[in-house]
């Protein structure tokens, strides 16, 4: 099938929740990366691992990312394992300026859960990405 060749998937933005009955439509769907250190629960700051990271901007392996009306999740392209679906909740805030971060590829999102950091391959990709939650 050709929801299993990632190059298809990137090609017409799709995967293989895309067409699961009962999910909401996705508004948007595509590669992004992840900064390693924003999960709370990190495992990274037992050894301080995280701080070394934050100096060279460590970020994971690719992963795609679904935008839906209530969720963002992350799933790993090779195993389709999906990561942590971070919830639209009442402390949900998206930042992507260069004031707010201090790079202007990536976006900041916050609920009440997680800090995520994603990098976005270039400064439109970064607008194409906040602006489906703009209202």
């Amino acid at each position: 099938m050709y929801y299993f060749n990632c190059f298809s998937c990137q090609f017409f933005g799709v995967n293989c929740l895309s067409f699961v009955p009962g999910l909401s439509v996705s508004r948007k769907e595509g590669y992004l990366q992840e900064q390693s250190i924003n999960y709370y629960f990190d495992y990274h700051t037992f050894l301080r691992a995280s701080y070394f990271c934050d100096l060279c901007k460590c970020y994971d392996t690719s992963k795609w990312f679904i935008i839906k009306d209530i969720y963002i999740v992350d799933i790993r392209p090779d195993m389709h394992e999906i990561c942590f679906p971070m919830l639209v909740d009442r402390d949900f805030q998206i930042s992507f300026d260069i004031q707010n971060i201090g790079y202007d590829d990536d976006i900041k999102i916050i609920n009440s859960q997680r800090i995520l950091l994603i990098k976005c391959r270039t400064a439109h990709n970064c607008n194409e990405w906040t602006n489906i939650y703009q209202i």
